[in-house]
């Protein structure tokens, strides 16, 4: 075993003994069925995926799943829930949104489940699972919130061809970015395409530009900051700098892009209007469908800067088990039953996504991005974990700021300036 997973193993493991088995005794006939809400809808891959891994699981454990496919407001759904009595055992979303649960008391920690072994394969959970994403799927407790099946991460996408086309190589550094950006409009090319009415794809830039210059944790221990003086350090203000390169560049954003509506932009992109879409990893199954003939997908991590930091961010889908479960260590043998090879595997044959586990190959056309997470030094979380703390603030403070920057309306310093005046107001109402 990898020594960084035996440090996690060994740290799961202190709490395997007792809490499944104290859990599993609540309720009344828990031994042969427990309830699961999905985050998925009936007809999508990974829907029919699961379907199977149940009817499979019933009939080789004689345990029935009684599963609900709620589709993206499943969590919602839960929180209503959780004030009556008709909670599920597992659900499974979005890692932000899990830990977000976890963190109001909603679900329980599942650092027990990491010790359950993979049937057919005699190890732990947590032995398959990279630290890096379990230590990402760390609520405030110090719990562990969910366990991943399926891992998505921010990438700078791009199809080879035309980077070929305009005579450039994928960038290594922000100002090979630009530089490239250069080229492409030199072909009649926009460099970035994006759909601003979407702030959280508007904040991808700042928030992988403020990671590169301040490493992972930086940007939500700025939003926790109810003073607001963070938002004053030097480094910040230069990836504010950095951004308005970009965005004031002659021709460099596609036309239009402060009002497009998704997927406008992307579509443009996948018909090769543009260069670049800084997007997570379902970039290609979102765009295929009306990509320009031959486009091939490729994607890098996000460029580097001087004395920067190599940050990745982990955004998983994953199980987590609530507080309120009747029957667990039902649940928990489902996660580990879904955890193996056998199943895992088709979440990337069948839904082309990339699995939790690594040593499961992802689809050829993200294959790249397993191997930026493969090579991550600095593990981070989806928008730095800033949005899935404080949601709130994210919406109405840091998007409210972010997006005159990034349409090119305000200035570094008023960017700046304005989080600073925003925090402090916004903290003064909500201590």
């Amino acid at each position: 075993m990898h020594k960084r997973v035996a440090v996690i193993a060994a740290a799961v493991s202190v709490m395997a003994a007792t809490s499944l088995t104290a859990c599993s005794s609540s309720g009344s006939g828990g031994k042969n069925s427990f309830t699961y809400w999905s985050t998925w809808n009936k007809g999508e891959p990974q829907q029919k995926i699961l379907q199977a891994a149940i009817d499979s699981f019933t009939k080789d454990t004689g345990i029935k799943v009684n599963v609900q496919f709620d589709g993206r407001q499943v969590f919602k759904k839960v929180q209503t829930a959780n004030n009556t009595g008709n909670v599920p055992d597992m659900v499974d979303d979005a890692s932000e949104n899990l830990l977000g649960g976890a963190n109001s008391g909603i679900l329980r920690g599942v650092n027990d489940v990491y010790a359950q072994k993979i049937p057919g394969e005699g190890v732990p959970i947590s032995s398959v699972i990279p630290a890096a994403a379990i230590s990402a799927m760390k609520d405030k407790a110090g719990q562990y919130a969910m366990v991943p099946y399926e891992t998505l991460s921010t990438s700078l996408w791009f199809n080879d061809e035309t980077m070929a086309k305009i005579g450039a190589t994928p960038p290594a550094t922000f100002d090979d970015l630009l530089a490239t950006c250069e080229k492409a409009v030199a072909k009649g090319i926009a460099c970035v395409a994006d759909d601003g009415t979407i702030p959280d794809y508007n904040a991808y830039w700042i928030t992988a530009l403020v990671m590169r210059y301040l490493g992972p944790n930086w940007l939500r221990n700025a939003v926790a900051d109810k003073t607001g003086q963070a938002w004053k350090d030097p480094k910040f203000l230069q990836a504010a700098q950095d951004l308005q390169r970009l965005v004031k560049g002659k021709g460099y954003m596609l036309s239009g892009y402060q009002g497009s509506k998704l997927p406008a932009g992307q579509q443009a992109w996948a018909k090769n209007k543009a260069l670049y879409l800084l997007m997570g990893s379902w970039a290609p199954a979102d765009t295929k469908a009306y990509a320009a003939s031959g486009f091939k997908y490729n994607s890098v991590a996000f460029p580097s800067v001087p004395d920067g930091h190599m940050t990745q961010d982990f955004n998983s889908v994953g199980f987590a088990i609530t507080k309120k479960a009747k029957h667990p260590e039902q649940a928990a043998k489902f996660i580990a039953y879904f955890l193996a090879k056998s199943q895992l595997t088709k979440i990337s044959t069948v839904a082309d996504n990339i699995p939790s586990r690594p040593d499961i190959p992802a689809p050829a056309v993200l294959s790249s991005v397993q191997k930026q997470l493969a090579d991550a030094k600095e593990p981070s979380r989806y928008l730095d974990g800033a949005q899935g703390a404080y949601p709130d603030f994210w919406a109405n403070v840091f998007d409210a700021a972010d997006d005159p920057l990034f349409f090119g309306t305000s200035t570094p310093q008023q960017f700046v300036d304005k989080l600073v005046s925003s925090s402090k107001s916004y903290w003064s109402s909500h201590s």
